[in-house]
């Protein structure tokens, strides 16, 4: 991706509340809007052509992209590159985008809704997503704070690091191993 950009990663369905993401970004300063263009990454679906909608009826379609499937070789550079990584969904069953991008050094915000605060834990900006000016105000401090951002990207980065499949697979045998000790 070229120019400075804000990243969501996921698929277009209503529970990932797109539309809270658009109304944040289409209020953002204008400044910010004309310097980080918005980028929803996800294979094209049913919901892609209202979500392209929705972003023309608020003024922000010039500035948001929607590049379809990214080839999972190709995602670390697309977070990497990510001036913000930002989701908004209702609902999670894991939350693996906001660990990817906090592992590829990106500032996170996101839903403080099921497993996500779970996830990212203090590591990102857990905001309410039905709260636009709480969302409006956090967007804009990660991308104008630049202690704020290095904070984020330090704390995304250890807290990804939690989340290893080494250290899984560790957890995982010990729990194994607890629950059979304590069925004997």
């Amino acid at each position: 991706m070229e120019g400075d950009y804000i990243l969501y990663v996921g698929n277009f369905g209503p529970h990932k509340n797109l539309s809270a993401l658009l109304r944040t970004y289409a209020h953002l300063d204008k400044d910010l809007r004309e310097k980080f263009s918005l980028v929803l990454a996800g294979r094209r679906d049913e919901w892609t052509p209202r979500t392209r909608h929705a972003a023309g009826q608020l003024g922000v379609g010039h500035n948001v992209r929607t590049p379809g499937h990214v080839a999972e070789q190709h995602l670390p550079a697309l977070y990497a590159g990510a001036s913000a990584f930002v989701t908004l969904s209702r609902w999670e069953g894991f939350g693996l985008p906001v660990l990817e991008a906090m592992a590829c050094c990106t500032p996170v915000m996101c839903s403080n809704r099921t497993s996500l605060p779970e996830v990212a834990g203090d590591a990102a900006l857990l905001v309410d997503p039905d709260d636009r000016e709480a969302c409006e105000a956090g967007l804009g401090k990660i991308l104008t704070d630049e202690l704020f951002r290095a904070e984020l990207q330090a704390k995304g980065l250890a807290r990804a690091k939690d989340f290893s499949p080494g250290r899984f697979a560790k957890s995982a045998l010990h729990a194994l191993k607890t629950a059979i000790e304590t069925s004997r």
